[in-house]
């Protein structure tokens, strides 16, 4: 069997009728309908060859046996030439392509049985022109008229059966000479059945080959046409996405865009294909994309970038985010970065705002907690009044009767001290300021907190501390998480109105398995645990769910805003820690902090582990002290003076800037209040810095965590102190300055 490769399926040709076989039989009437087709032009040249020639042969009768002329030529024109002269003209009608095969070759046999004919009744079958008259029959039967070599191979064997059946029998030719004959003749006929066999054998090849590149073409367009369709349908695809999608080659070329990218650089498709970045967008910002393209191509790795654009259909600042990927085409294994954009202006501006109404928040649980405490406060501010003015009189008629009055006056300090503490307490709670996250001690900022508490909750109410936290450590805000410890407090007071005990603990732990459930679960690792635990009137079970959402309060209409709880949800949350309440009703409630512990050996050798020792408060630099309060600037005045220092005192900035101008190189230290009419501390401190941009400024003031001090601190101020401060503390603080500590 003859194998032929057509679309990866053998191709069988018959060996005997080189007929298609196998399953891909159904090439065959194809290929027939195709040769049938083909091969009009051909029989038709044939044919009148054919006729031509033995026509021709006509005028040798009239040579050579011109007695026989009254046998010969019927035969030659009217049997031969004629049945040619007629299959020629049936050839025109459209019937003859369906059984042409048989025709040509009735034409064929029709000629060689002619042609023995007359050359017996010459008794020439011996001679070479009988030969030669059938070689030329053959060459024209094998190659000529286009039999199939099948058909043409039966026609031409029965002119050479024929042949011998006369010779034999008709002419009685001896078996020598009848062997010689059939010799030639069976050899011209194979030759011409070989030629005619490799001729439909190539013959057919070459259809095959057509028809594969012909599927080959319908695949190929079919693929054409379906690629053509893929790309209108990813492209429809892409267009229906909101957010912008494009694809860049190495060069950092556009090859394909969405409208939503189109829209958002505010240029056409066609403005932005084949183009890089440089030729569309402003220089700097191409640096920009390239870098993370680059980035992408070189890494492989996917990211996620947000970028400030100032260009784009509306010509405004927005904020971008981009996404970018690494992809590989798989025919040229070219790489090409594939990205997403998408505007978070909106996103962004509602972040921003969200922090505002999240920071307002916070601050008016803060008022709330404080309003809460406030009776206690005042309480305790009318006992210390009132210590501080009794010794005070006291003090006066001991001095008015050269008595020693410093019993008295170390009392009137101690009540001085606790008041300074009770206020920077309140402050500390209070006070603005974003999530600023630091080591902290836990232990630390609830004792603190529990000072406070134990001032201002109601007297009936019995604080019991019990911090065995060990070593207490966390990353967290102190300001917030002494919100926790105040907000809880206040709440759990609400719950006990006839009094009762609030029990405040700390705990180290260690988890072994996972805590809590999702989102808020905890890994395994170390912890630290705050427990506040009240004997009040506790919380109905179907409630205990609800107690953290935003609004949700049991307290009466306008006693409680329900925000407390969901506040110190939010704070616990922020600082990867849990909280979960235990209560039933009557029987009190236990609120539970959790949070990620700090390891102890981190904080060795830090702030909170070292002692401050002893400071030398001497000095003897010029110093210019500015603040708008005649008694502050005297009483500062006085211990800079006590200590060694030089000192020119102003009560305004523009007073200020007057002494600093004459003695500008003089002054290696300015102590400067922020809050004062006219310019102001900051004006000031921005003038100071401009004439002297090495200049020390140390900020004095009762603004802690305003905005005033960060935009001080941001001008150059070199420290920072939180009036009030005892005198140890401010010359300690001036000391540093001046030293670069």
């Amino acid at each position: 069997m003859h194998g032929i490769s057509l679309k990866g399926r053998a191709t069988r040709l018959n060996p005997l009728s080189l007929a298609f076989s196998g399953e891909n039989q159904w090439l065959e009437a194809r290929y027939l309908d195709q040769r049938a087709e083909q091969s009009k032009f051909y029989i038709r040249i044939s044919l009148i060859l054919g006729i031509f020639i033995v026509s021709a042969f006509g005028i040798l009768d009239q040579i050579n046996n011109p007695q026989n002329l009254d046998l010969l030529w019927p035969v030659r024109f009217g049997v031969m030439v004629g049945f040619g002269l007629g299959v020629l003209i049936y050839s025109f009608y459209p019937g003859f392509t369906k059984h042409y095969q048989i025709w040509v070759n009735l034409v064929i046999l029709v000629t060689g049985m002619g042609s023995l004919y007359m050359h017996g009744l010459n008794h020439e079958l011996t001679g070479k022109h009988t030969y030669a008259g059938f070689i030329i029959i053959f060459l024209w039967g094998y190659a000529f008229i286009r039999a199939r070599f099948i058909y043409a191979s039966v026609t031409c064997g029965s002119i050479v059966l024929g042949y011998y059946l006369v010779a034999r029998f008709y002419m009685r030719l001896d078996s020598l000479t009848l062997l010689n004959n059939c010799f030639y003749l069976f050899g011209a006929d194979l030759a011409g059945m070989f030629i005619a066999y490799l001729m439909e054998y190539s013959e057919r090849k070459n259809f095959v080959l057509q028809e594969r590149l012909r599927q080959d073409i319908a695949e190929i367009k079919r693929m054409e046409q379906a690629l053509r369709r893929s790309e209108k349908f990813m492209q429809r695809a892409l267009d229906t996405v909101e957010d912008p999608f494009y694809v860049k080659d190495q060069k950092h070329r556009w090859w394909l865009l969405n409208d939503a990218a189109c829209q958002m650089l505010g240029r056409t498709r066609k403005q932005l294909l084949g183009k890089d970045d440089y030729s569309i967008f402003p220089p700097e910002q191409v640096d920009v994309f390239w870098a993370h393209d680059n980035e992408v191509l070189k890494s492989g790795r996917t990211i996620l970038k947000e970028v400030q654009i100032n260009w784009g259909k509306e010509g405004k600042p927005r904020i971008i985010s981009t996404k970018k990927s690494l992809f590989t085409d798989p025919v040229t294994g070219e790489k090409l970065v594939v990205g997403t954009i998408r505007d978070i202006s909106r996103i962004k501006a509602a972040e921003r705002e969200n922090r505002r109404l999240e920071a307002q928040l916070r601050q008016s649980q803060k008022m709330e907690a404080i309003g809460t405490l406030a009776g206690g406060i005042a309480h305790d501010f009318n006992n210390i009044l009132g210590a501080i003015v009794g010794f005070t009189d006291i003090a006066k008629d001991k001095i008015a009767g050269h008595e020693d009055p410093s019993f008295e006056l170390d009392h009137v300090l101690g009540a001085a001290e606790k008041a300074r503490n009770l206020i920077r307490q309140i402050l500390l709670f209070s006070r603005k300021a974003s999530l600023e996250m630091k080591n902290v001690d836990l232990n630390l900022e609830v004792r603190q907190a529990i000072g406070l508490l134990k001032r201002t909750l109601p007297k009936n109410i019995k604080i019991i501390e019990e911090l065995k936290a060990e070593p207490g450590l966390v990353l967290g805000d102190s300001n917030q998480l002494a919100q926790v410890v105040m907000n809880l407090a206040s709440n759990a007071a609400d719950a006990m109105v006839e009094g009762g005990t609030l029990t405040i603990s700390t705990n180290s732990l260690s988890l072994d398995s996972t805590y809590g459930k999702p989102p808020n679960e905890l890994e395994p690792g170390p912890y630290v645990e705050l427990c506040l635990e009240d004997s009040g009137c506790g919380i109905e079970p179907s409630l205990l769910a609800k107690i953290f959402d935003p609004f949700f309060t049991t307290k009466p209409v306008g006693k409680g805003t329900g925000l407390g709880l969901s506040t110190v949800f939010g704070i616990v949350k922020s600082h990867s820690g849990v909280i979960t309440c235990e209560s039933a009703k009557s029987k009190g409630s236990i609120f539970k902090v959790i949070l990620p512990a700090l390891d102890h050996s981190k904080w060795l050798g830090t702030d909170l582990f070292r002692s401050e020792g002893k400071a030398a408060f001497q000095g003897y630099e010029t110093v210019l002290l500015v603040d708008d309060d005649p008694a502050i600037r005297q009483m500062l005045q006085g211990m800079l003076l006590r200590s060694g220092y030089e000192v020119m005192a102003a009560a305004t900035g523009e007073e200020a800037l007057e002494l600093f101008g004459e003695e500008r190189e003089k002054v290696e230290l300015v102590i400067l209040d922020l809050d004062m009419p006219g310019m102001g501390g900051v004006r000031c401190l921005e003038s100071l810095k401009k004439q002297k941009p090495e200049i020390k400024v140390l900020i004095a003031s009762g603004h802690a965590g305003s905005s005033l001090v960060d935009k001080a601190m941001a001008l150059g101020a070199s420290s920072f102190m939180d009036k009030p401060f005892t005198k140890e503390e401010f010359l300690v603080g001036v000391r540093k300055v001046l030293d670069g500590k």
